[in-house]
């Protein structure tokens, strides 16, 4: 292989090992969401298994996801997104490249991706309340947008260098805590937790004298439930 080529190589390389992060945190953090839905079915106590913050949690969990998966979709000049990528090696492809094989990651990329980019752009990056009920996204789509987005990074790597290499594996990509362990012992007590949710309440209507609550928001009091 002459120079340019090499120096061609290296800089898809480069690229690719730039997207490595984003999208193996896809994977990653899904793991974890799957992790934490086992441990919300093992609780016995219904104060652990609280409606408002589990809801929270799977919000901000599909949001970093769909987010995530509209930045590998950006086909703006000046991001570094996983079509723009696509986009770089069709128009510069190296020597003997299957570019057949790039089209085909362009059109899964679009196919697995617009419904999610749609939702993001007018839902998140920008809110639409006329369109927010016009998109029925699902678990399924934004996960196999995810998984679709790490299959084509996966490939990547045998298309740049050869069809006998072997792609890099997520499980490789990053060491996994046992996040787990967080949740084996109790940061507050039962009345501790009580008070800082009243203090926070009592704060909140301090600072809003305006809005009445009706009924008004009673926080909880007594005795957990043993398990």
């Amino acid at each position: 292989m002459d120079n340019p080529d090499r120096a061609r190589r290296d800089e898809l390389r480069e690229w690719l090992q730039e997207l490595r992060g984003p999208i193996w945190g896809m994977l990653n953090s899904r793991e974890v969401f799957r992790s934490w839905n086992e441990l919300v079915g093992a609780a016995e106590w219904p104060e652990h298994t609280n409606g408002y913050f589990m809801e929270w949690v799977n919000r901000n969990y599909l949001r970093s996801l769909m987010v995530t998966i509209r930045a590998m979709n950006d086909d703006r000049r000046d991001t570094r997104s996983l079509r723009r990528f696509l986009r770089n090696i069709k128009k510069r492809p190296l020597p003997n490249m299957a570019t057949e094989r790039i089209d085909k990651c362009l059109n899964l990329l679009t196919n697995v991706a617009a419904t999610v980019k749609q939702h993001v752009d007018e839902n998140i990056a920008h809110y639409n309340p006329s369109k927010a009920e016009d998109l029925a996204l699902t678990y399924g789509h934004i996960h196999e947008a995810a998984d679709t987005i790490c299959r084509i990074y996966q490939d990547l790597h045998t298309i740049i260098d050869d069809a006998t290499v072997v792609p890099p594996s997520v499980a490789d990509s990053s060491p996994y805590s046992p996040w787990e362990f967080l949740f084996t012992e109790a940061w507050v007590t039962h009345d501790q937790a009580h008070d800082i949710a009243q203090r926070r309440l009592d704060e909140w209507q301090r600072l809003t004298p305006s809005v009445s609550m009706s009924p008004p928001l009673i926080v909880p009091s007594g005795p957990l439930r043993s398990p």
